[in-house]
């Protein structure tokens, strides 16, 4: 269910948002489709790190956990969620711009790991 959980949800998340602009949107500019698809693989890592954690609790404590879940589901989503948003909605071209924010996602996913190791 664990893995169900960490490889369907991203997914379809993804999946939608590709639906909702279509694939011509994102073949227009190439570093769009990386900026949605770092978004899911965020958060694929930040399920993968939640169900480790809570399927091993000897080895983690729920404080653990709630910290993990506040740090990674909810502020750091949160921001992700919001810069991908507005570019996705001002429809931005630049390849600097969504390098930038592709970037970005990517510090958040090695922080997330950092903060789990």
């Amino acid at each position: 269910m664990a893995v169900m959980a960490q490889i369907c949800c991203p997914g379809a998340i993804t999946l939608s948002v590709l639906y909702a602009f279509g694939p011509s949107f994102f073949v227009s500019v190439p570093w769009r489709l990386s900026l949605l698809l770092s978004w899911g693989a965020y958060l694929s890592v930040l399920f993968l790190i939640r169900f480790h954690a809570v399927l091993f609790p000897p080895r983690t404590t729920v404080v653990v956990v709630q910290r993990l879940m506040s740090f990674g589901a909810w502020g750091r989503r949160l921001a992700i969620s919001t810069m991908e948003s507005a570019v996705f909605a001002i429809q931005v071209d630049d390849r600097r711009v969504l390098a930038g924010c592709t970037s970005g996602v990517a510090t958040f996913i090695v922080a997330i790991v950092a903060f789990w190791v």
